[in-house]
């Protein structure tokens, strides 16, 4: 008969712990060999849980054992601050760097980093990073130029553009001045263009994937959330992307518009509200962004023209 396992000190957070720390409150190296831990770095261990850990998983984890004078830095301080970044970042090594001169760790699911001069720090839900600029300014050299446009878009927007719950974390203003300071470095080509395009008040990828679909088509400039009240009480409401004077509106709808039925419903109603105020709306699916974008454009093009033709002005 099997022997139960015996079940870890308290001291040792489930988020991960070294394989030092676990020694010195007493764990044995058979049971930190035990089937229940996962090793997601050379000397951490983390309790495994139904899924696989993600990349913040394996940061936190990482945490556990990281040397006092480290952050995390790169893909790894942009997930930490909430940025959105493509899919394949998680399966990618957590990024962690230090300040000259000491010297940066290297390991099998690490990149380690050094930065020759010295920048302020902060920690957010216990892990410490950059601030949001010079996070921006690190994903200038490992992403492309429209990953750092969303990134961009989310840094200096937030998560809610007219009454945020919390101010954004970074400035049109402040990513140019952050520029300024990278004289000729690896990735400032990416951030010099990027900026150019970098927008407040998209509150998804997919607004800015549409948003550039349309602008590097030649359509005009769309304003972002616009927002409208409706003429049944007080009802607020957002039009992700929209040319308010010739009154259309241009809406990105994504999966969860139908998985839930309060969703789908609300938006019904929504719908018919835009079209009693006049409002001339466009959907967009992903589908329309990725198989389809040519006809995408047609299609808001006419719509532009035929207000245009109306007498509308931009």
């Amino acid at each position: 008969m099997k022997r139960p396992r015996s079940a870890l000190p308290d001291t040792l957070a489930a988020v991960g712990f070294s394989v030092a720390d676990a020694a010195a409150a007493g764990v044995g190296t058979g049971r930190l060999r035990a089937p229940d831990l996962e090793r997601p770095h050379h000397g951490v261990r983390v309790l495994r849980g139904d899924e696989p850990l993600d990349h913040l998983g394996r940061a936190r984890a990482y945490a556990a054992r990281m040397p006092d004078a480290a952050f995390f830095s790169h893909t790894t301080a942009a997930l930490i601050l909430g940025a959105p970044l493509p899919a394949d970042v998680g399966e990618a090594p957590v990024h962690v760097a230090v300040f000259a001169p000491l010297e940066p760790r290297q390991g099998k699911r690490i990149v380690g980093h050094r930065f020759d001069a010295a920048f302020p720090l902060q920690t957010v839900d216990g892990l410490r990073t950059p601030l949001a600029t010079r996070a921006w300014l690190q994903l200038a050299t490992v992403l492309g130029l429209d990953e750092l446009i969303v990134a961009g878009d989310f840094f200096v927007t937030g998560r809610e553009p007219y009454r945020p719950r919390q101010k954004p974390q970074s400035s049109l203003a402040l990513l140019r001045q952050g520029v300024a300071t990278m004289r000729g470095g690896r990735g400032i080509r990416t951030a010099r263009a990027a900026l150019r395009e970098i927008r407040y008040g998209a509150l998804s990828p997919k607004e800015t994937e549409l948003r550039l679909l349309l602008t590097r088509a030649g359509l005009p400039e769309p304003v972002l959330n616009h927002k409208i009240e409706t003429g049944y009480g007080y009802i607020e409401s957002m039009i992700d992307l929209a040319y308010p004077s010739l009154m259309i509106g241009i809406e990105y709808q994504g999966d969860e518009h139908r998985r839930s039925r309060e969703v789908f419903r609300n938006d019904m109603v929504r719908r018919e509200r835009l079209a009693d105020l006049g409002w001339d709306m466009v959907y967009v699916s992903a589908d329309d962004l990725t198989l389809r974008p040519d006809e995408t454009i047609a299609r808001i093009r006419a719509r532009v023209d035929r207000a245009l033709r109306s007498g509308k002005v931009l």
